[in-house]
């Protein structure tokens, strides 16, 4: 696929507008249909990212668009057109967030789109909790829904034939699909998600125990060494490859050193506790508490962020 990825894009790029149509449909008709929905998605992505609003709706999205929604949905250039100049990447995400909080819309597309406010102003009470769409005219935002809708089930469509265990610069193919992931719903995610667990298992291991010493992590230590998090990191890292990926429901079993516990779940479900309680302080340097937390105002004050976004 990289192969010919590389070859269209040149063809793409190399050729005159008149000699390019001419061979782009020559090109499209020789492809299997999933190979057409695949470059089309990467078309629809461009668009939907293009910072300076020039790239247009391929033609073969806007067909699909008649194909997979009913006559009442339908996109067409015009409305794209119109609707676009008013969303970025920040505004992208708040109708991703809306869409994957509501219910209706894993039951039904039409009964949740049917919801949606259509004046030709904004709405910033239906939109109260997402402060960019509560700004642009809820007609638009009801065409942006459209299209990130119809982006999901065209790669629901091309998904089984790209492979996606490349890693960054393996593929320039996988590389160019890197943008749709902020467009995906939370249902797609899950699956491909549930999907690489299942594929991924390591069965039913024998199940380890871990020791851990409630004194030794009352105290604290420069580096965190004292806590359970780390204690539990010592004694689980090398084996964690396939520790983790085991189907069982318990990863290890508890040991709280001099307190003589058997664990029938309870430390378990209490060393974990621990664990958490560990990476959300300031005990350990892997995360830090977000700045509203830091200040006590506004929301999320209890949000901890990880480390290494912060550098």
């Amino acid at each position: 696929m990289d192969v010919f990825y590389a070859q269209w894009i040149r063809q793409k790029n190399g050729c005159a507008i008149n000699t390019f149509n001419n061979r782009l449909e020559e090109t499209l008709a020789a492809c299997p249909e999933n190979v057409r929905n695949l470059l089309t998605l990467i078309d629809i992505i461009d668009a939907l990212i293009d910072k300076n609003k020039q790239k247009s709706l391929p033609e073969a999205f806007l067909k699909q668009s008649n194909d997979l929604l009913d006559d009442n949905n339908n996109i067409t250039a015009d409305d794209f057109e119109k609707s676009n100049n008013y969303f970025d990447s920040i505004a992208d995400q708040e109708i991703i967030r809306y869409m994957n909080n509501d219910s209706k819309l894993d039951s039904s597309f039409n009964d949740f789109i049917i919801n949606l406010p259509t004046e030709s102003e904004p709405n910033p009470t239906f939109y109260k909790i997402y402060p960019s769409l509560a700004t642009i005219p809820a007609n638009f935002i009801k065409i942006r829904v459209k299209c990130i809708y119809l982006l999901n089930m065209i790669f629901e469509r091309v998904q089984p034939i790209i492979d996606l265990s490349f890693a960054p610069g393996e593929s320039i193919l996988v590389d160019e699909l890197g943008n749709v992931r902020a467009y995906l719903l939370y249902r797609k995610k899950f699956a491909l998600f549930e999907e690489s667990l299942q594929k991924t298992s390591a069965g039913y291991l024998d199940r380890v125990t871990v020791k851990f010493d409630t004194v030794k992590a009352s105290t604290n230590s420069a580096n965190g060494e004292n806590t359970m998090f780390y204690q539990a990191y010592e004694q689980l890292h090398k084996d964690a490859h396939s520790l983790f990926r085991s189907e069982s429901e318990r990863l290890w079993e508890a040991s709280y050193v001099e307190m003589h516990s058997v664990d029938a779940g309870g430390p378990y479900r209490d060393s974990i506790t621990c664990i958490c309680l560990d990476i959300c302080s300031t005990r350990l340097p892997l995360f830090i508490l977000c700045p509203n937390g830091r200040t006590n105002t506004g929301l999320n004050r209890d949000c901890w962020i990880w480390f290494g976004l912060c550098r």
